[in-house]
C-alpha cells in the first residue's frame, strides 16, 4: 500500500470449505483492518473489494481506525486480527 485511502485484501480458503478475507488499509494515515466472512467459493479478493467498499463496511473500518478485528460470539471459529 502506497499511503493514505489504499487498501488490500487477502483471501483464504480451508480444506474445509470455509472462506474468509482480512481487509487490511490506511485511512488518514492511521492503519485499520477487518474480516469478511462467509464468501462464496467463487466469490475472488479481486471481486470482494468492489462489494466491501459498497457495503460502507470500509467506512466504518477505517474511519473507526480499526487496530484490531474479531468475529462475532455466534461463531464457531476465533478469528482475530491485530496490526
Amino acid at each position: 500500500m502506497g499511503g493514505s485511502g489504499t487498501s488490500g485484501i487477502v483471501r483464504f480458503a480451508s480444506d474445509s470449505g470455509e472462506n474468509f478475507a482480512v481487509v487490511l488499509g490506511v485511512h488518514n494515515y492511521a492503519r485499520w483492518c477487518d474480516i469478511v466472512t462467509d464468501i462464496p467459493t467463487t466469490q475472488t479478493a479481486t471481486t470482494l473489494q468492489p462489494i466491501y467498499y459498497a457495503a460502507n463496511s470500509a467506512e466504518s473500518a477505517a474511519q473507526a481506525s480499526l487496530i484490531s478485528s474479531n468475529l462475532p460470539v455466534y461463531s464457531p471459529r476465533k478469528d482475530i486480527v491485530n496490526l
